[in-house]
């Protein structure tokens, strides 16, 4: 029996990210410090685990220079976060799936780099079998501001599984995980 660990959207760098206590100022310990203490409580009370996915987002981006939404608009300090958010779980496997380009691109997906660093490759889109089960992972997901609208999107993404695995001739996914829109929609 294989076990995984997925997490997506840490925003590390914002000031409601996933931010590590080194980065803590006494304005902003009171919001961090819950987030980070679950964090490692979750990732110690599972223990390890045959892979990790990280699915998109793992940092915040530049933002704007002014920005108040941001600990640090400096993207290798961002960086730096996420791998120590990563250094956290016990895990054969690391798998990165790249996020949003507004968060992580910069001449380059900064997820690269974290990817490098973890000795695995960043990719846009991963299938993975777990159990006999194909779980198909994508960070970005359409979002519908229409009342039960994330069940739009969401079946678009069953619909266009079904497609694209008929026209290109591979297994359909028997999960799909999506990120990006900071909701729970199970279909």
């Amino acid at each position: 029996m294989k076990r995984i660990l997925v997490a997506s959207d840490f925003h590390c760098g914002n000031v409601l990210g996933l931010t590590p206590p080194r980065y803590h100022s006494k304005n902003n310990e009171a919001w961090l410090r819950p987030l980070w203490d679950f964090w490692e409580s979750r990732t110690e009370e599972i223990g390890v685990v045959d892979a990790f996915v990280l699915n998109g987002d793992a940092i915040d981006g530049p933002g704007k220079k002014d920005s108040v939404m941001h600990l640090t608009t400096d993207v290798i300090e961002q960086t730096d976060m996420a791998l120590e958010a990563v250094s956290k779980v016990k895990a054969k496997s690391i798998e990165i799936v790249r996020g949003t380009g507004f968060h992580t691109d910069c001449n380059g997906s900064l997820e690269n780099v974290i990817a490098k660093q973890l000795n695995t490759t960043a990719v846009d889109d991963l299938r993975l079998n777990v159990n006999g089960r194909l779980l198909h992972f994508r960070h970005v997901v359409g979002r519908s501001d229409i009342p039960y609208g994330q069940y739009t999107q969401v079946g678009k993404e069953l619909i266009n599984e079904l497609l694209q695995s008929d026209m290109e001739g591979y297994d359909k996914a028997d999960i799909l995980v999506r990120s990006h829109v900071h909701y729970c929609v199970r279909i």
